[in-house]
This record gives structure tokens, C-alpha cells and sequence, in this order.
């Protein structure tokens, strides 16, 4: 029986995102932004908004944005990303930590020192906990 690949279907959606990723690899931002985009949209019309793979292809854009120096454009889409992450894996995970340096470092780019002082806690107190759960 042939496999036909609709433009809807999770197979391709997942494949836009990783020939995005390739793209942001090898410096083609334009086309990697856009591959992001409809990867968004694609994943969320076959899984739904709130899904992991949604939240994976937004942190991929927000990663895109924040290498780009465009930290205002970066941090709604973190601070969604981190928001869908934590309610599929829970609040203590490695991906959530790095997700809020990244976030800090936007907003100290931006001069939000406060705001960065914030999230790098919570991030080192992630790590602590994890460490700490590891070895015990």
C-alpha cells in the first residue's frame, strides 16, 4: 500500500521543523523562520495549540529570533513555548531551565536586569533540584 503525505499531515509537519532547524543551522534565516512558521500552524491543526510538538517548534523560533538579536520577538514566544512545556513534562525538567536562561538573557539584552535576575534563579534551582534528585 503507497504512503501518500498530505500537507496536514503529522510526517511532514515534523519534517518542516526539522528542515527549519537545518536551515537556522547553515545561517538561512529568512527560510528558516518561515519553515518554523508553518510547521506551527501545521502541527496545530493535526495535534491541537497546546501540544509538545507545537511547543518544540515555538521554542525553535524563539531560539531563531533570540541567535537573531531580536529579543522582543523572542520572549512571547519562549514565555508560550515554557508555559506548553511545563504543562506536558511538568515544572522541573532540563528543558524548562534552559528555556528561561534563554529568557534571561533576552531580558538582559533588553536591560530588564530584575526580570533576568528571576528566571536565572528558577533555572539554577531546576538544575540544583535535578542534580540532587539524580544522586539521591
Amino acid at each position: 500500500m503507497e504512503k501518500t503525505f498530505g500537507r496536514d499531515q503529522l510526517d511532514v509537519a515534523i519534517s518542516l521543523n526539522n528542515l527549519a532547524s537545518l536551515y537556522f543551522s547553515q545561517g538561512k534565516y529568512s527560510e528558516a523562520e518561515h519553515l518554523f512558521k508553518q510547521s506551527i500552524t501545521t502541527l496545530g491543526k493535526i495535534l491541537g495549540k497546546d501540544t509538545l510538538e507545537v511547543a518544540i517548534s515555538l521554542n525553535n523560533l524563539a531560539s531563531l529570533y533570540f541567535f537573531q538579536g531580536k529579543y522582543s520577538e523572542a520572549i512571547p514566544l519562549f514565555n508560550q513555548s515554557l508555559e506548553m512545556i511545563e504543562n506536558a513534562l511538568g515544572k522541573d525538567q532540563p528543558e524548562i531551565s534552559t528555556i528561561l536562561d534563554n529568557m534571561a538573557e533576552c531580558y538582559n539584552k533588553l536591560g530588564m536586569k530584575n526580570e533576568a535576575k528571576e528566571l536565572e534563579e528558577r533555572a539554577k534551582t531546576i538544575r540544583q533540584k535535578l542534580l540532587i534528585d539524580k544522586f539521591s
